[in-house]
């Protein structure tokens, strides 16, 4: 399957070489501005595989349109720059680009910056979505906690015996554990 990609710019005549080779690796291109509107809605409408920025040089307007992309349809990006200093560089991968490649176009180089691009993007997708379960483990295993020490207080009973509790009423009630502590904390609340 040919990946699709998005091309963006603010220079189009500087792109051409860019678009060339990707059309020879067999991509599908689509082009559009390199503007936070309207690679925006680029993105949103032709629903690109990969973003492909090409800039002459890397600026900081560069980083809010990477994080724009990353906040609203998380998508590989790659950055082909003519120049970019080091600080830019590590802030654009910081903001969500997957690549950043300074003064190479070449054909032959297209396709592995590009599968490597997509692979870190994966790689720190699943990352990210692990990170996202993790926290919500942690977080309901502090609401439980919490939960068992409100039944320990106002039943003056051990822990074993408030999680026991807590775990009746969850399979009594159809529910998980961690959500039926959770409103055992807010009625607890509401009490107070």
């Amino acid at each position: 399957m040919n990946q699709k990609i998005l091309l963006a710019s603010l220079k189009t005549e500087k792109v051409s070489t860019l678009e060339k080779n990707l059309l020879e690796n067999d991509y599908k291109v689509s082009r559009s501005l390199a503007t936070e509107d309207i690679i925006h809605e680029s993105i949103l409408v032709l629903k690109p595989d990969l973003v492909i920025l090409y800039i002459e040089e890397a600026e900081d307007s560069l980083l809010k349109i990477i994080r724009l992309i990353q906040d609203n349809t998380p998508i590989p990006i790659i950055i082909f720059a003519d120049h970019c200093e080091n600080k830019l560089i590590s802030e654009a991968i910081n903001a969500g680009a997957s690549s950043v490649v300074v003064d190479s176009i070449e054909k032959h180089r297209i396709r592995p910056i590009i599968e490597a691009a997509t692979a870190r993007f994966n790689k720190c997708q699943t990352m990210k979505v692990k990170l996202t379960n993790t926290e919500a483990k942690l977080i309901e295993r502090r609401d439980i906690d919490r939960a068992k020490g409100i039944l320990m207080s106002n039943k003056n009973i051990n822990e074993d015996e408030a999680y026991k509790i807590l775990r009746k009423m969850a399979m009594d009630k159809n529910q998980r554990i961690g959500d039926l502590a959770k409103s055992l904390i807010l009625a607890n609340e509401l009490l107070i």
